[in-house]
């Protein structure tokens, strides 16, 4: 698929004497593209991605974005692979092609991803995740990478509360944990101690 996309995509050489500013960009974005293809097909991945990230940066071809997240994909680097199909699709030139992208992103969000909701009583309660400040409960499916995580979650005036959750591909999870309320504390103060009479 990556390159079949390169030979609709990749975009030509100028052949005007006088080049433009944006006919320069393309040109030198192309030729770093069929760099960066050569070393994908030699499956070094963290090479192709410094190449087609410079031809990303010279100038937006679509087909350099689908690159630059197959490489992450062959990498499991999933945060970024979805990243860059999301660039792909702001640029990409039809609409059958942006389908493409939405399915290796759910590919993508099956394989390496569950989702969480917290609900919390109080609500409001602080919530960290694996030492993280992950919002304030409810937390409403929050995606996470598949794996275990140690959630704590802590309100004013109340015990503070940690458990492990393990979250599993393509899952949706909901938890729901109750806080307890710290005994009160009541302040007496004792009237000083008089000795002798006047």
């Amino acid at each position: 698929l990556l390159l079949l996309l390169v030979v609709g995509l990749l975009v030509a050489p100028a052949t005007s004497a006088a080049q433009s500013p944006d006919d320069a960009k393309k040109e030198r974005a192309s030729g770093l593209a069929k760099a960066g293809i050569a070393l994908f097909k030699a499956k070094d991945y963290p090479e192709a991605i410094k190449v087609f990230r410079e031809s990303f940066e010279t100038f937006p071809i679509p087909v350099v974005a689908w690159n630059l997240a197959r490489c992450h994909e062959e990498l499991e680097q999933p945060e970024d692979a979805i990243l860059f199909f999301s660039k792909f699709k702001e640029i990409a030139p039809s609409d059958d092609k942006k389908a493409i992208a939405d399915m290796r992103v759910e590919r993508l969000l099956k394989r390496y991803f569950g989702h969480l909701t917290l609900n919390v009583e109080p609500v409001g309660a602080d919530v960290r995740i694996n030492g993280d400040k992950a919002g304030s409960a409810p937390l409403k499916a929050l995606r996470l990478r598949v794996g275990t995580y140690n959630v704590e979650m802590t309100q004013p005036g109340h015990e503070p509360m940690t458990r492990v959750i393990q979250v599993a591909p393509g899952q949706q999870f909901t938890f729901s944990f109750s806080l307890t309320l710290l005994p009160a504390v009541v302040h007496i103060e004792a009237p000083e101690t008089v000795y002798g009479l006047r």
